[in-house]
């Protein structure tokens, strides 16, 4: 995990279950394991600056762990980016969740451009760092022929202000009976600031800014102009209306598609 220049915060999931594997090999090339990282997952980095951390940043990285549920994965394959070698978590689509909703939280740029499959904001590919060098040979016989299984139970929100990276936050995840309706309004909730059923019910103001379609009946695709645009959220689906010249348009969406265009910026909220 490479560090860019004053105090940093990360977002990472700790892999306890691979330090049997990678720990020798972080420690010979892995300079941030020497400055306290654990073997992990990152979930984005760079986040946000530490004094920049206040109570509803808090509360919204809590309410996306919250809403995702726990999960098991492997990591079974050996990956480079560009010069580094990690191992590669499957399935990978939580772990891009994830880095999409946190980066999204936090107003990161990088969320403009939703990840490729495989891929995370931050690092491409979320992927566990195994060694900044040298062949894979070395690193096959390292880690032997067995996956390896984790289990993701929390986020944990890491700085670095002395020097050295310490944990602020641990922040859970959701229960294995989380449904994908209490999980999207959840990061919707987290994503617009805590709200009331009545608060969440009412019209508020947004903007499209990126690709956004619906469709009329069984017909083809359209794309939502781009601009002002009003956004109602009810606990089945979600209404967006607009403008677009003399014509005003609506549609109702599912909560989860909302959610997924909220949380890759190609709609935002008016402040």
């Amino acid at each position: 995990m490479s560090t860019p220049p004053g105090p940093q915060t990360a977002l990472i999931v700790r892999v306890p279950e691979a330090e049997a594997a990678v720990g020798a090999l972080r420690t010979r090339f892995d300079p941030s394991a020497a400055l306290g990282v654990p073997a992990h997952i990152t979930v984005p980095h760079p986040f946000m600056a530490p004094d920049a951390i206040d109570a509803a940043v808090s509360a919204r990285i809590g309410g996306i762990a919250a809403a995702t549920r726990r999960f098991d994965y492997r990591l079974d394959t050996i990956a480079r980016f560009p010069e580094t070698l990690y191992l590669a978590p499957d399935p990978a689509a939580p772990f891009i969740a994830l880095t999409q909703a946190l980066a999204a939280a936090s107003r990161l740029a990088a969320v403009r451009r939703p990840p490729r499959r495989g891929g995370s904001a931050s690092h491409r590919r979320p992927g566990r760092r195994v060694t900044a060098r040298r062949d894979r040979v070395r690193a096959d016989s390292a880690i032997g022929a067995e996956s390896i299984t984790a289990h993701c139970a929390e986020i944990v929100l890491i700085e670095n202000g002395s020097g050295r990276w310490k944990p602020m936050h641990a922040f859970p995840l959701g229960s294995p009976a989380t449904t994908e309706g209490d999980a999207c309004l959840a990061i919707a909730d987290a994503l617009e600031g805590s709200q009331t059923k009545e608060q969440r019910m009412a019209s508020k103001q947004g903007r499209i800014v990126g690709e956004v379609t619906y469709r009329e009946g069984d017909g083809t695709e359209l794309v939502i102009r781009p601009g002002p645009c009003e956004i109602t959220v009810t606990n089945l689906d979600v209404t967006i209306g607009w403008t677009d010249g003399d014509t005003r348009g609506s549609t109702a969406m599912p909560l989860a598609e909302y959610t997924r265009y909220l949380t890759s910026g190609a709609i935002e909220l008016a402040a």
